[in-house]
Parts: structure tokens; C-alpha cells; sequence
């Protein structure tokens, strides 16, 4: 077996934080104006023609705050921009919680979702860990 799929060595973990460093690198350009994240397309390059999700960003927050933990340069920014996503644009200050989303134009996608829901709570304790 190649040693880079062994736990506990140098390639693997050479491996390992080759392959965090590339997916680290090709989410860069995930926040929206507001900070909720686009959708990405295989190169990275943004979709504005699609909805900014509230569970999008969440993962946004966490994958940047876990950069932010390794020392990734410009995470710790990264994980602050979906933060602010997810406690202004996305986050429903009347009533409470997160909307689903925001279309293209600014419109709130209007049924909430548990599942956006959970991945808040995952953004908000990573963000807190980092």
C-alpha cells in the first residue's frame, strides 16, 4: 500500500495537508458582498446567478475557521466574511433564526430549514473554537 494513505506517516501526512491546502485554495472566492457564500464552479469562480444558501455559507464558516486553526493565511478573514453572512443577510432579524437563502436579486428564499439550521450551530462553534 502507497505510504500516503497510511496513518502516522510523513507522506501521509504530507498527503494530508497538500489536499487541505488545495481545497482551502479553490473556495477562496466564496463570499458574496454581503458574506453569503456563491455557489462555486469547478475552477472556483463564482456563481451569482445562483441563490447564496445559509448552509453553504455555514460550511464556508467552518472550513475557513479549521484554516484559520491551521494557520492558513487569509482564513481567519474568510471565516469572518460568512460569519458576518450568516449574522446579516442570512439571519432572519424579525422572527429568529436563518432564512434558507437569498436569490440572485436579494430575495429572501422564504422556508427555514433545520438543516441550515444545524449547520449555523456547526458555523458558530467553529468560528468560536478558531
Amino acid at each position: 500500500m502507497d505510504r500516503k494513505y497510511r496513518i502516522d506517516t510523513d507522506e501521509n501526512r504530507e498527503f494530508l495537508r497538500k489536499n487541505a491546502q488545495a481545497l482551502l485554495d479553490f473556495g477562496r472566492r466564496f463570499p458574496s458582498p454581503g458574506g453569503g457564500s456563491y455557489y462555486l464552479g469547478d475552477d472556483g469562480t463564482p456563481w451569482k446567478d445562483r441563490n447564496r444558501e445559509t448552509w453553504i455559507t455555514s460550511r464556508m464558516a467552518h472550513v475557513y475557521s479549521i484554516g484559520a486553526m491551521l494557520g492558513d493565511p487569509g482564513s481567519k478573514e474568510l471565516a469572518g466574511a460568512a460569519i458576518r453572512g450568516l449574522l446579516g443577510e442570512l439571519q432572519d432579524k424579525k422572527n429568529g433564526g436563518w432564512y434558507a437563502g437569498l436569490t440572485k436579486d436579494d430575495e429572501i428564499v422564504p422556508d427555514k430549514q433545520c438543516y441550515a439550521h444545524a449547520f449555523v450551530i456547526l458555523a458558530s462553534t467553529s468560528g468560536v473554537r478558531a
